[in-house]
């Protein structure tokens, strides 16, 4: 699966899945963020945002120096949460960047949607009712008013 990778390095992909995991963790009801292949999804903005694959490669970088030669995803979760907010205190703008995308994949996803309750289908027709047929009536009170404009 990570082998297909356009920016990202497999190394890189599995890291990814590890800190999306961290950043937004599964819950009873929601799968985490790096459950959901946002991994797959971040690598292909880094391809097409060209703006966004700096900083978010910074914050990979830095999170892959800081731990080392141990695997980031075998860390338990206040080691994690640790890192995670060392480099977002010495990297804030990339590190808000990794979020925002993060959240914009995972909130974005169709399992989660219908996991938080968001009904993503169309409300028409069954949905909402039809509205009533505009009454002109309603307008006769700004009628009555004096022009407060000017002719062209």
């Amino acid at each position: 699966m990570m082998d297909t990778l356009k920016i990202l390095t497999c190394e890189q992909g599995r890291l990814t899945t590890a800190v999306l995991d961290a950043i937004i963790p599964s819950t009873t009801d929601c799968p985490g963020a790096g459950a959901i292949g946002a991994a797959r999804q971040l690598d292909e903005i880094l391809g097409d945002q060209r703006e966004t694959r700096r900083p978010i490669l910074d914050v990979l970088n830095a999170i892959s120096d800081a731990v080392g030669t141990e695997d980031f995803s075998t860390l338990n979760a206040e080691a994690q949460e640790r890192i995670l907010r060392s480099i977002e205190s010495t990297k804030p703008e990339e590190f808000s960047e990794l979020v925002k995308q993060t959240y914009n994949i995972y909130y974005t996803n169709i399992r989660v949607r219908r996991a938080i309750g968001f009904m993503p289908e169309n409300p028409q027709p069954s949905g909402y009712p039809q509205p009533a047929p505009f009454d002109p009536v309603l307008l006769d009170g700004v009628r009555k008013r004096n022009r407060t404009w000017r002719k062209a």
